[in-house]
């Protein structure tokens, strides 16, 4: 049974004084139903039938329950939450996030994650609506139809020629960064007797620079 409320109606007041006080009481004899406001709040939650998932229920407010059974969130009444539903592939790796419900307008936030032939990320997709989801996975196709008109809103690395699988570039995301070869670049320079760095001595109030250091 859900726990008893007293609540009094607004511009309600009461002065206390010497021989008068406030007692409240609920008659448990009465044979009314429960407030139906204190029964837990249900929504529809539509996780993958198949397949491995995460769901991460985070409330906003206090709550004592807060738990998804046969695909509903179940939580207490009044109670705001966060679910955040991860979706995984049949090695393990991170496929999907879907942010159930998180817009103004109560529909999914959903991110893609791709890789490439050789198992490494590929294509991380910026987060996209969609709408009448309720956390559900959404297929590749559908969620690249859902950003038709978004010029290319994923970022991408490229890897050096290796087993190693070093990110040489990497691309952020839009068509400004792919089409005018503005990547953020790395490079790996090995150590040699002409290679020289710079060498600082720290003194008791500053940092001195030394010399070019071998």
């Amino acid at each position: 049974m859900a726990g008893k409320l007293i609540r009094f109606a607004p511009g309600f007041a009461f002065k206390a004084s010497t021989n008068a006080s406030l007692r409240a009481y609920i008659d448990e004899t009465l044979s009314g139903e429960e407030d139906p406001e204190d029964e837990p709040e249900i929504k529809d939650i539509h996780v993958r039938a198949s397949g491995n998932y995460i769901i991460t229920i985070t409330p906003l407010d206090a709550a004592q329950k807060a738990s998804i059974e046969k695909g509903k969130l179940e939580i207490d009444a009044n109670t705001r939450a966060l679910v955040n539903i991860r979706y995984f592939d049949g090695f393990g790796r991170p496929l999907e996030q879907v942010q159930a419900g998180v817009t103004p307008e109560h529909n999914d936030l959903v991110s893609l994650q791709e890789y490439d032939s050789f198992g490494r990320r590929g294509n991380t997709w910026l987060p996209s609506m969609v709408s009448g989801n309720a956390g559900a996975f959404v297929p590749v196709d559908v969620y690249k139809s859902t950003n038709a008109g978004r010029d290319e809103p994923y970022a991408y690395p490229v890897y050096e020629d290796s087993p190693l699988g070093r990110v040489r570039e990497q691309y952020g995301p839009g068509k400004s960064w792919h089409q005018n070869g503005k990547p953020v670049k790395t490079t790996e320079i090995e150590h040699n007797s002409s290679f020289t760095v710079p060498l600082f001595t720290v003194t008791s109030d500053r940092i001195v620079y030394c010399r070019n250091h071998r």
